[in-house]
């Protein structure tokens, strides 16, 4: 009789990971190439994990370095892993030469306590971890972490990302909801090109006395402006005398 997988799909396994993390992780899904970015609360540190039911070459590969020489000023995790049901093994020696921790899941099934947790090894500075464990690959700059929290689930294929320039899009479309109006500097603000938006570009925005207000192809973002806007230094969104702009 065949014997039942302990996880049924990638992105079980990353649930499991996910809703057994100690205290003092934050977990980032399908985050920056990664099926999960960890980042320790207490110091930023990062653990990049890409996750796979079965321990072979081709997920250790995802979780190196990639671009030879011209990757050694790329942003990157602190450390390096895979992660795979528990009883998958066979590649140890190799990975821990190459500094990409293995990180085995148990399923539900399993008994856990404090002293058997639901994976291991344990995160570093853990009370229990063991420095060899996790080896640190010193990248020129961390990863730079989204204003949210993508709400996606790890390990899903080809998931839709929160990514970046989402988010810019969610601010410009906040700010013309709850001021009315747009102006160029609030492109360059929030970080993103303006052209795109433009009546010249996608018509999402309408030239109205030297400011811009929503076009008739103004597509529905999302809005979650009290997330956001607290730590924003956009302030209480002047409302300034309007003045003519060039059109071109």
């Amino acid at each position: 009789m065949k014997k039942p997988k302990p996880f049924a799909t990638e992105a079980d396994l990353c649930k499991r990971f996910i809703a057994s993390l100690p205290e003092g992780w934050v977990s980032y899904p399908e985050t920056c190439s990664w099926d999960i970015l960890l980042v320790r609360k207490a110091d930023g540190l990062q653990i990049g994990i890409q996750a796979k039911l079965k321990l072979n070459t081709h997920v250790i590969s995802q979780a190196l370095e990639e671009h030879g020489r011209w990757s050694a000023d790329r942003a990157g995790p602190d450390c390096r892993a895979v992660l795979v049901p528990w009883g998958e093994f066979g590649f140890e020696l190799i990975c821990k030469y190459i500094g990409v921790t293995i990180i085995h899941v148990k399923p539900e099934s399993e008994f856990r306590s404090r002293l058997n947790p639901a994976f291991s090894p344990y995160l570093p500075s853990s009370e229990f971890g063991r420095e060899d464990d996790w080896a640190e690959w010193a990248p020129a700059e961390r990863h730079q972490l989204p204003d949210y929290i993508p709400d996606v689930v790890a390990g899903s294929p080809s998931p839709v990302q929160l990514t970046n320039w989402k988010i810019a899009a969610l601010k410009i479309a906040v700010i013309l909801e709850k001021r009315g109006y747009l102006l160029r500097s609030d492109f360059k603000h929030v970080g993103i090109d303006h052209r795109r938006w433009l009546p010249s570009g996608g018509g999402w925005l309408a030239l109205d006395a030297g400011r811009y207000i929503k076009g008739r192809h103004f597509p529905q973002f999302p809005a979650d402006y009290e997330k956001w806007r607290p730590e924003d230094p956009i302030g209480p969104l002047p409302l300034p005398e309007p003045t003519q702009e060039p059109l071109l």
